[in-house]
């Protein structure tokens, strides 16, 4: 399965209007979005002249996730433009952005090593027969 990229959900082109475009933005907000109270959505939804927007803004950043059809899990990072990062990525400072993180040698190998036995359909790693029947027809 590939890994999620990050989305751009809104442009900062909306400037100011970020956060209330946010907490409007989903079809279903109680099934896509957790994390973030009744109160500071409707403080979003009051828009930039409420005297709490940017404080209920910097708490939907900092605890939403979303969730999307597929069950993968995003956070809220903005940048200018409001992007939704996949849980599973990192800050690198090196590559200036989002990024998964690079597996390790040994885990690299491991999966290249990954068999299902044709025979019993039992599923392993390394070797030549299969460590549950002894079979030879190990598909990688």
């Amino acid at each position: 399965m590939a890994k999620p990229d990050m989305l751009l959900w809104l442009s900062d082109a909306r400037g100011i209007y970020i956060p209330r475009d946010f907490a409007t933005s989903f079809a279903d907000r109680a099934k896509n979005v957790s994390g973030v109270s009744d109160e500071c959505w409707a403080i979003l939804e009051a828009g930039p002249d409420h005297e709490q927007y940017w404080d209920a803004w910097q708490e939907v950043e900092q605890n939403a996730i979303i969730t999307d059809d597929n069950g993968v899990k995003f956070r809220i990072h903005q940048d200018g433009d409001c992007w939704l990062v996949p849980e599973s990525m990192e800050w690198s400072d090196e590559e200036g952005t989002f990024v998964h993180p690079k597996e390790d040698e040994e885990d690299e190998q491991a999966k290249a090593e990954a068999y299902t036995c044709a025979t019993c359909g039992h599923q392993g790693h390394g070797g030549w027969n299969c460590t549950q029947c002894g079979g030879h027809d190990l598909v990688r």
